[in-house]
């Protein structure tokens, strides 16, 4: 609107010095037309006369066409202004209305703004609401990988322990054939041995035959020449004898049949396999025991052996279950188990030791 003003007046402006200019051509010419009657010098009065009076003519319709032009002038200055004042009018109609307009747009700016700020407010909230059913759901899962590790460890630790026991097993299993090795070794030897002796054997006279002694075992069940079942004195065992006692048990790891093979007296051959194998104390045959010579149980049975295999010794299992050592040594000894070790070359370290 500034620069509408700034045109009117400018036309205003123009205007006004056209008609100073005009005015002063008019002056001018005064000017001059009386300095050239000066010059000539005075005329007749009539031509006087005539000369002011076409003079004032001339004068008088100038100022009429300069009033003339004056009045229209100022009446195209008057439309120009009112032409101003309306563009005026319009202009401040228009800035109003484009205020108004900015106004509504920026109040719908505004408003789109806040829906926008407002739907990504919603929009990251759901983010957030995802993002933590997600940590639950990681959590969740942590906990289930936490207990699932703990049990892989408990059965980690029970596959260790019976990876131990199955070396110790594999252990027990290699020493035990190094030592059916060293047996059927010496068993070789022993049969090389006794194949030379019987060759010479073979070679000697035969001897005279002696008469055969009247020999009670345990498994005889009536007494013989009127001898008891235990009647026979306590044998006293050489060297020699005691490597064919331990050679015989260990053949057939039973105590009859040991008996049988070497025709000794069952009780006899059981108190030294006791004396030798099973390290008693103080005295080995006691009828005071308070289940002296009572049937054994099948669980007295099961817990002597146990006892034996848990590393007891045998005056504590004697006292345990109330028996002498040498009926708990007998169960021991005749068990199908073989819980008493025993091993080929076990024998002549034992006999030596024996007989020191």
């Amino acid at each position: 609107m500034s620069s509408i003003t700034n045109g009117w007046l400018a036309v205003i402006a123009l205007i006004a010095i056209v008609i100073v200019a005009l005015l002063l051509a008019v002056f001018v010419i005064t000017i001059v037309t009386l300095t050239k009657v000066d010059r000539i010098g005075r005329p007749p009065a009539g031509t006087a006369a005539h000369v002011d009076s076409a003079t004032a003519v001339v004068i008088t319709k100038a100022l009429e066409g300069l009033r003339a032009e004056n009045s229209s002038l100022k009446k195209q200055v008057q439309r120009e202004e009112s032409g101003r004042r309306n563009a005026e009018s319009r202009a401040e109609v228009a800035e109003t209305a484009t205020q108004s307009a900015a106004s509504l747009t920026g109040e719908q700016i505004r408003q789109g703004v806040e829906k926008a700020r407002t739907k990504e407010f919603s929009q990251l909230q759901e983010k957030l609401r995802g993002a933590e059913l997600h940590n639950m759901s990681l959590h969740q899962e942590c906990s289930d990988l936490r207990a699932k590790l703990a049990k892989t460890d408990k059965r980690a630790a029970a596959n260790n322990a019976d990876l131990t026991e199955t070396e110790q097993l594999l252990d027990q299993a290699s020493r035990r054939l190094v030592d059916a090795n060293l047996e059927r070794d010496a068993a070789q030897r022993e049969a090389a041995t006794l194949k030379l002796e019987f060759e010479k054997l073979k070679a000697e006279p035969a001897p005279t035959p002696k008469p055969k002694s009247n020999i009670v075992t345990r498994t005889t069940a009536t007494a013989t020449n009127g001898f008891s079942e235990f009647d026979e004195a306590d044998k006293q065992w050489k060297a020699g004898e005691d490597t064919e006692l331990l050679a015989a048990y260990f053949t057939s790891r039973n105590l009859a049949a040991t008996a049988d093979s070497l025709r000794v007296d069952q009780k006899q051959v059981a108190l030294r396999l006791v004396t030798l194998l099973l390290g008693p104390q103080g005295v080995v045959d006691d009828p005071s025991a308070l289940k002296h010579g009572k049937t054994y149980s099948a669980t007295d049975s099961k817990g002597i052996v146990e006892a034996w295999l848990d590393g007891r010794k045998l005056p504590a299992i004697a006292r345990d279950f109330q028996r002498d050592q040498l009926g708990v040594g007998w169960k021991l000894l005749d068990d199908t188990s073989r819980p008493v070790e025993l091993t080929a070359g076990m024998i002549a370290d034992i006999v030596d030791e024996a007989h020191r």
